[in-house]
């Protein structure tokens, strides 16, 4: 789910606000696809090099438009493609985004 801005339709991230781009407070929720790519990317690893990569967390932009920042599964180095979102659970039982790369 992302954010929908009610005056002026413009799709937001998920944790917005206001609109970014008529400054409407009236904001609503609307289904995505679950779909994206990475636009920056960090991959955390052991600093001792005993195991590979750990996480990477990432700026993803929607295939609807809005940018989110998530963890991505599966990046070790080099190009990588689409992502697709899974949900997962914290501790307090709030979902959050964790996506993972999949076939074209």
């Amino acid at each position: 789910m992302i954010r929908r801005c009610e005056c002026c339709a413009a799709l937001l991230g998920c944790r917005a606000a206001a609109c970014s781009c008529c400054g409407g407070r009236e904001l609503s929720r609307v289904p995505v696809c679950g779909r994206g790519a990475i636009v920056a990317c960090t991959v955390v690893t052991d600093p001792s090099g005993l195991t590979g990569p750990l996480c990477a967390i990432a700026i993803v932009e929607l295939d609807e438009g809005p940018w989110i920042y998530a963890w991505v599964e599966g990046i070790t180095a080099g190009p990588v493609g689409p992502l697709r979102v899974r949900l997962l659970r914290d501790d307090r039982g709030a979902d959050y985004p964790h996506f993972v790369c999949c076939a074209a």
